[in-house]
């Protein structure tokens, strides 16, 4: 099995669009609208794992429960503007005595774990 993506519903594209890619350098794979307006975004990682992000025309969204994990070459540099952005919500820290990371929130309020590769 090779697990492909993981789908958010979220606000505001162009926002998630900064957050994923310029933020945490995933790179923007594809997107396109169904008629209708629901917008599609996808942004890959280097190993090839997906965020799918679904824009709806209603701007309806709601998230419980969900948490990524990513880990990031520039981790000082993401860490630096993840503060500038005031969307540091916990750490840094070490866990497990030797995984440094911080937790952000995504522009949709996710919590994104954010480790040092």
């Amino acid at each position: 099995m090779k697990f492909n993506w993981v789908t958010l519903h979220i606000r505001d594209t162009a926002r998630s669009r900064a957050f994923y890619g310029e933020l945490l350098g995933m790179t923007l794979a594809r997107e396109f609208t169904q008629p209708g307006g629901r917008q599609f975004t996808f942004f890959r990682s280097e190993d090839g794992m997906q965020v799918e992000l679904i824009e709806d025309a209603d701007g309806a969204v709601e998230c419980r429960g969900l948490s990524l994990g990513v880990a990031v070459e520039n981790y000082d540099d993401v860490l630096e503007k993840a503060r500038a952005l005031g969307i540091v919500t916990s750490g840094p820290t070490v866990l497990g005595g030797h995984l440094e990371c911080f937790f952000a929130s995504d522009p949709d309020g996710v919590n994104v774990q954010i480790a040092r590769a």
